[in-house]
């Protein structure tokens, strides 16, 4: 009697070995993404991992730290690897005098700030002044700092600033000290110059004009031939006008006359 199931053999379903790799390899990356994508849910969410802690270093003489620190406050918006550094750096630079700021984060909690001042050397113009690398900042300076005096075009800051340096540190050799240097539009430098220390303080200084032709080498030839007159007779001499091609004039204090020296 024939049962009532058939027992033929079934075939066997055969499944390639490189289908299977890929179906292996598939489901172990869907189950790293989903591993991922827990982590990251876990890491992100602004519910752990929060910043505590903010710490400042670095020279903040002028920086406002209550100011700085609300300012990071305000653009904390996550959390300790999650938050947005960019905009933190951007609303700190907003401050006055901050000229550079780095972040770094310090497991678990922390925020670290350092950031660097605007340096002031000189006076620029009439309410501006100019910082160590070049930039012109328009900011309130402390009374009991005293720079040298710089004005000339905006364009000219690359330029001017050297030049006082090697002028200043020239005179500086001459007993004299250079207060204030100006380079006009028409490419005449104006230097005002004062007696250093050694003198008495109400000795007046002298201006001395030049032209930016030829203003080194009439500067220095002026100094290497008059450096003891200038020494010697301190307070004499009012003004130095070296633009003239085969000599220089100089007006005195008193009398109050005009002078005309041949090299």
């Amino acid at each position: 009697m024939t049962g009532i199931f058939d027992h033929t053999a079934m075939p066997v379903l055969r499944i390639d070995p490189k289908l299977r790799l890929f179906l292996g390899l598939a489901g172990l990356l869907a189950g790293m993404g989903l591993f991922v994508l827990l982590v990251t849910d876990g890491l992100y969410n602004p519910r752990h991992f929060n910043i505590n802690k903010i710490t400042l270093s670095g020279d903040a003489a002028h920086v406002d730290r209550a100011s700085l620190r609300q300012s990071v406050v305000e653009m904390i918006n996550g959390n300790y690897f999650s938050l947005d550094s960019n905009k933190i750096i951007e609303a700190i630079h907003a401050l006055p005098w901050i000229e550079k700021v780095r972040l770094r984060r310090q497991w678990p909690d922390t925020l670290m700030i350092d950031i660097e001042e605007y340096q002031p050397i000189a006076l620029w113009g009439e309410d501006r002044w100019l910082t160590t690398t070049g930039k012109l900042v328009t900011l309130p300076l402390p009374s009991n700092i005293a720079l040298p005096q710089l004005n000339g075009p905006d364009g000219e800051v690359d330029r001017l600033w050297p030049k006082y340096q090697e002028w200043s540190t020239l005179f500086a050799r001459n007993g004299l000290q250079l207060r204030n240097l100006s380079l006009s539009r028409q490419h005449l430098y104006t230097l005002n110059i004062v007696y250093t220390s050694r003198h008495e303080k109400s000795i007046k200084g002298f201006t001395m004009i030049l032209s930016d032709l030829n203003a080194d080498s009439q500067l220095r030839a002026f100094l290497e031939s008059r450096r003891q007159a200038l020494i010697e007779y301190p307070g004499l001499i009012k003004t130095v006008d070296l633009r003239y091609p085969s000599g220089f004039s100089v007006s005195l204090y008193e009398p109050e006359k005009l002078v005309k020296v041949d090299k």
